[in-house]
């Protein structure tokens, strides 16, 4: 196993070494993998990378097309492809019924904001990540344009239209509110305080302030509130709180967790214990009364532990609650559908804003458009597929997205004798003197440096290809 001091930045290689399969998680040789997971490219074809850092329904027009060098006139868009982390995903194209893009043509896709899902992998076993929210490097993921050159139909949205004949209206969705905590790295299990495995580790990533007893400047106790927990439909079901504990020493942790609609009124509602790094979740329920009737509910997360020290932090609060399916004006709003044993389910969506649109996002990769009908204060729609609930995402926004030209480099990783990772920025000449990247890459192929198969690999092909 290889150890290094602690410190995020010195991970990276060995990320990048595991995403070209050159490196056996936990080893010190290479070692060839396989498979790569950059399956979905064809290095025959031309790619256009899409930054996404905020969640939405994207529009990319045929100007936005043409003025990233696209060539519009010479595409059929029914051939037009998005991947995201190397699945292709389900769009809409206006217009592309008649096989060529017009200047009124457009693309529409539902692009998510970069979150842990891909980060499981860096933790040996898997489940010690704490949480899948929040990616332990960018915010920031990418979508991938391309389009195939055979007569292969890319992956389109569905398009749902029911009149309602006789079904009831839904009178709640679950609304999930959640606050995750992020102002501080925990190192998760180390020791001395400075060494740790290269693959991360129990209790290791982005989590909130410490909160601390038997240290100096410590108060033992730490005050979170939760707000916006408004149009609440009490007769459906009791409100739920989830509380994500994360370790931060080496001890047996005491925990008092507490819920009320301010400091003076909260209540015991769980008394826990875990130990040293462990991540811990406390699931319990509520009642009405913890929330106030602004809404806001504070979460009191004390410790009890007797030791003469103890460190923790709390990594996310959420909070679920059968809420009205009121989108309150707002640009954007998820609605949770409730199971329904028919199978489809009724909904009248309240005070949307002008020019709302419904999707269905129950799966990411496969993005459905739901039609709606006016209705006294909104909008109506049937919703098919209900037996184990929908996910469901109204707005009248699209945001429009930023696309860059980017070559695929075809990396024959298995023979490769020598890997040379390093930065675009630094493949060049500087201070007068030559390339120093590709200077030692030579000198490691030579009889004098090993006489090394040498692969020169640049950080944002590993992005690009393999995350």
């Amino acid at each position: 196993m290889i150890l290094m001091t602690k410190a995020l930045k010195g991970k990276v290689w060995a990320v990048a070494l595991l995403s070209l399969g050159l490196l056996q998680p936990g080893s010190v040789g290479a070692q060839i993998i396989t498979p790569f997971s950059n399956e979905w490219i064809d290095f025959t074809q031309t790619y256009y990378k899409i930054p996404v850092s905020k969640t939405g329904i994207y529009k990319i027009s045929y100007a936005d097309l043409q003025s990233a060098g696209v060539p519009v006139s010479s595409i059929d868009p029914r051939r037009i492809n998005l991947f995201h982390r190397g699945t292709e995903q389900a769009i809409f194209i206006q217009g592309e019924a008649d096989a060529q893009l017009d200047p009124t043509d457009y693309i529409n896709f539902y692009g998510q904001r970069n979150d842990g899902v891909l980060d499981a992998d860096l933790y040996k076993p898997s489940n010690l990540q704490p949480h899948t929210y929040y990616n332990l490097f960018s915010d920031t993921t990418a979508y991938f344009l391309t389009w195939n050159p055979l007569p292969v139909l890319g992956k389109r949205m569905t398009s749902f239209f029911e009149g309602n004949s006789g079904l009831a209206t839904e009178t709640f969705h679950n609304e999930e509110r959640l606050e995750v905590y992020s102002s501080e790295y925990a190192g998760g299990l180390t020791l001395s305080g400075e060494i740790q495995s290269t693959a991360f580790d129990q209790g290791e990533g982005w989590t909130g302030s410490i909160i601390c007893k038997g240290l100096s400047g410590c108060t033992g106790q730490q005050d979170l509130v939760i707000d916006n927990l408004l149009r609440t439909v009490t007769a459906a079901s009791t409100p739920e709180l989830e509380v994500l504990l994360i370790g931060r020493d080496d001890f047996s942790h005491q925990v008092e967790i507490y819920a009320g609609s301010n400091g003076g009124a909260a209540r015991l509602v769980s008394t826990s214990s875990f130990q040293s790094f462990d991540k811990f979740a406390v699931s319990v329920p509520l009642n009405w009364s913890d929330i106030g009737s602004d809404g806001k509910m504070t979460v009191r997360v004390k410790i009890v532990s007797g030791g003469i020290r103890d460190q923790m932090s709390v990594s996310y609060i959420k909070v679920t609650f059968p809420q009205t399916c009121d989108v309150n004006s707002q640009t954007a709003k998820n609605f949770n559908l409730a199971p329904n044993s028919i199978n489809k389910s009724y909904v009248e969506f309240l005070n949307p804003p002008s020019n709302a649109q419904v999707w269905d996002i129950t799966s990411l990769d496969n993005v459905g458009m739901i039609g709606s009908v006016v209705v006294a204060g909104g909008m109506g729609a049937v919703v098919p597929s209900t037996s184990l609930g929908r996910k469901l995402y109204v707005s009248n926004m699209t945001l429009t997205p930023i696309l860059r030209k980017v070559a695929f480099r075809s990396i024959t990783a298995s023979q490769a004798g020598f890997v040379v990772i390093s930065n675009r920025s630094l493949m060049k000449p500087a201070l007068g003197y030559g390339d120093a990247v590709h200077s030692y890459a030579a000198y490691r192929s030579s009889v004098a440096g090993g006489g090394y198969d040498t692969l020169t690999v640049a950080m944002d092909q590993l992005y690009n290809q393999f995350n």
